[in-house]
C-alpha cells in the first residue's frame, strides 16, 4: 500500500477511535439498533465541527492514576440522602416547686368572758349586788342586760344588781364584753320571794275547804266564808304537826279558804285571816296575794265546783230539763282549766311552796232527788258526767307542771258508795229552800243543792252533810284530812329518798 493510502487509513482509524471514546465518554452504548442511529448523528457532527467548538468532557482528577495515564471516568458518587432532622424532644419541663409559704405565727389565744352564775335569788325588798362575769385572759368591760326585768341592772363591769319589788321567778339575756371585743350572751334566772314561812301551811280554796256547814253558828251568818275550826285542811295541818312534819312541832296554819268562790276569785276577791306579820290584822288581800307573801312551805287547793253550775244544777240542762247542755258544760270546763293554770303558775313562780291540788268526791246519791224532769238515774248519769270532766280538767292542769312542786291528791275515789242521804226536813220544804226561813237562818240556797239527796232512803253508808246534802260531814271531813296529810308524807319521803 502505498504511503498516502496508509496515512489515509490511519488518519480515518484515528477519527473513529476519536468518536467511540467521544461518544462513550458522554454515556452512549455501542450496541443496538437506536445506539447506531446515535452515532451516525454523532459522526455527522463531528465531520462538520472543528475539535476546538466541542465541549470536553469534565473529567473529574483520580488520585491513583500515574502520571501521564489516560484520564479514567471517576464515578460520581451516589447521593447520600440527607437525613431528615430527628427532632430534638422537648425536654420534660421541670415543674418549678411553689415557693413554700413561710408558716405564720399561730396567734396567741383570745378566750371570750363567760358568765359566772345562773342564778340570781333576792327576797323583796332587798337588794342583790354581784359579780357575774369573768375572762381568763383579757379583763370583763362591760355587762349589759338585753332582756329583762327593770329591777336587774349594771352596776360595775361586771356586776349586776338585782332589787326585786315582787315575788316571781324570770329569766334575763345577759351580753357580756371584754377587753379584747369579744362577747358573749347568757340566760339568768331571777328568783324573787316574800320573806317565808316554812313551818307554815296555807289553805285555798272554796266551801270544801273552808268547812262549809261544820258549824251551825255559820247558818247564822257568823262567817261569810264559812269557815270552820274542824275544817279539812285544819285537821290535816294537825295531823302533820303531830308527825313532826313542822321542827318541834312548831307549825303555823292559816285558813284563807272561803264558801261560794270561783276559781278566779283566788286573785280577784280579798278575805282576811293571814299571818300578822305579813299584813294588818284586819287586811285584807286576795287568797293567792296571801299566799305568795307567805311562802308556806305547804299549800293545799280544792277550788272548781262552783265553776260548774254545780249550786243550782238545773241550768246545766236544755230546755227540756232532761238534756244535758253539753257546749255549756265545755265552755264551764275551759274556764276551769285557764283559771286554775293561772293560780298554780303563780304559786309555782312566786314562792317555794309544794302545791297540792285535789280533785272534788261526788256528792250525789245513789238515787238522788234530782231535777223535775231529770231525777233519779237521769240525774245521777248527768252528775257524774260533770264531776267527772271537772276532775280530769284538775288532774291535766295539775300534771303540766313539775311534779316536785304540784301534786294532784285524789279525793274522788274514797267516796265512791259515799254520797249523800236524804235531807233533813220534808223534801217539798227542801226544794223551795224553806222559803221565809231558809232566808233567816241562811238556808235558802239548799233549794239550789236539794237534787243531790237521796230520794227515800239512803243506800249505803254516807260521809255527806244531810243538811246540804253536798258538803262533807263529820266523818267525810276526816277522811279528806287523812287523804291529805297522807299525800303530803309520802311526797315528803319520796323527796328525802
Amino acid at each position: 500500500m502505498n504511503l498516502a493510502l496508509r496515512t489515509l487509513v490511519i488518519a480515518a482509524a484515528l477519527a473513529v477511535t476519536t468518536f467511540v471514546v467521544a461518544a462513550c465518554a458522554d454515556g452512549f452504548s455501542p450496541q443496538g439498533d437506536d445506539d447506531d442511529d446515535k452515532f451516525d448523528q454523532v459522526g455527522a457532527q463531528a465531520s462538520t465541527s472543528s475539535p476546538a467548538d466541542a465541549e470536553a468532557p469534565t473529567v473529574l482528577p483520580d488520585s491513583t492514576s500515574a502520571p501521564g495515564a489516560p484520564a479514567t471516568e471517576t464515578p460520581v458518587p451516589a447521593a447520600t440522602p440527607t437525613p431528615l432532622p430527628t427532632a430534638t424532644p422537648r425536654p420534660t419541663a421541670t415543674p418549678t416547686p411553689l415557693p413554700t409559704a413561710t408558716p405564720t405565727p399561730s396567734p396567741t389565744p383570745m378566750f371570750p368572758p363567760v358568765l359566772t352564775v345562773d342564778t340570781m335569788a333576792a327576797a323583796v325588798g332587798d337588794t342583790l349586788a354581784i359579780v357575774v362575769a369573768r375572762d381568763s385572759d383579757a379583763e370583763v368591760a362591760s355587762v349589759e342586760v338585753l332582756d329583762g326585768p327593770a329591777e336587774l341592772t349594771p352596776w360595775s363591769t361586771d356586776g349586776l344588781t338585782f332589787a326585786p319589788t315582787d315575788a316571781d321567778t324570770s329569766t334575763a339575756r345577759v351580753r357580756v364584753t371584754d377587753t379584747q371585743g369579744l362577747t358573749a350572751i347568757g340566760t339568768i334566772t331571777l328568783t324573787s320571794r316574800y320573806r317565808g314561812h316554812p313551818q307554815a301551811l296555807v289553805a285555798l280554796g272554796d266551801s270544801v275547804a273552808s268547812g262549809h256547814g261544820l258549824e251551825l253558828v255559820d247558818y247564822l251568818g257568823g262567817d261569810p266564808c264559812w269557815r270552820a275550826p274542824n275544817s279539812y285542811p285544819r285537821r290535816t295541818f294537825n295531823a302533820l304537826n303531830e308527825a313532826g312534819v313542822f321542827e318541834g312541832r312548831g307549825g303555823e296554819f292559816a285558813l284563807l279558804a272561803c264558801s261560794g268562790y270561783d276559781v278566779d276569785d283566788l286573785w280577784e276577791r280579798d278575805v282576811t285571816g293571814g299571818f300578822k306579820d305579813v299584813g294588818d290584822e284586819d287586811q285584807k288581800l286576795s287568797q293567792l296575794e296571801w299566799a305568795v307573801r307567805t311562802n308556806p312551805r305547804f299549800v293545799t287547793l280544792t277550788i272548781g265546783a262552783n265553776d260548774t253550775g254545780f249550786v243550782g244544777p238545773a241550768r246545766l240542762f236544755l230546755e227540756d230539763g232532761s238534756t244535758l247542755d253539753r257546749p255549756q258544760v265545755d265552755r264551764r270546763m275551759r274556764v276551769i282549766e285557764r283559771d286554775l293554770t293561772v293560780v298554780v303558775a303563780r304559786l309555782v313562780a312566786a314562792t317555794d311552796a309544794t302545791i297540792f291540788v285535789s280533785n272534788y268526791y261526788n256528792p250525789v246519791a245513789e238515787r238522788p232527788q234530782g231535777t223535775p224532769n231529770c231525777r233519779l238515774a237521769c240525774f245521777k248519769s248527768a252528775a257524774d258526767e260533770v264531776v267527772g270532766d271537772m276532775n280530769d280538767v284538775i288532774r291535766n292542769v295539775v300534771e303540766g307542771f313539775p311534779g316536785d312542786r304540784v301534786v294532784f291528791v285524789d279525793f274522788e275515789t274514797p267516796f265512791i258508795g259515799k254520797g249523800a242521804p236524804n235531807g233533813v226536813g220534808l223534801d217539798s220544804a227542801r226544794e223551795s229552800g224553806f222559803g221565809r226561813l231558809g232566808e233567816l237562818i241562811g238556808a235558802d240556797q239548799i233549794g239550789d243543792v236539794h237534787p243531790y239527796c237521796a230520794r227515800g232512803e239512803t243506800v249505803g253508808a254516807s260521809w255527806i252533810n244531810p243538811v246540804d246534802c253536798v258538803h262533807p260531814d263529820e266523818r267525810g271531813t276526816t277522811e279528806l284530812a287523812q287523804i291529805m296529810a297522807t299525800a303530803i308524807q309520802e311526797h315528803i319521803a319520796s323527796a328525802v329518798g
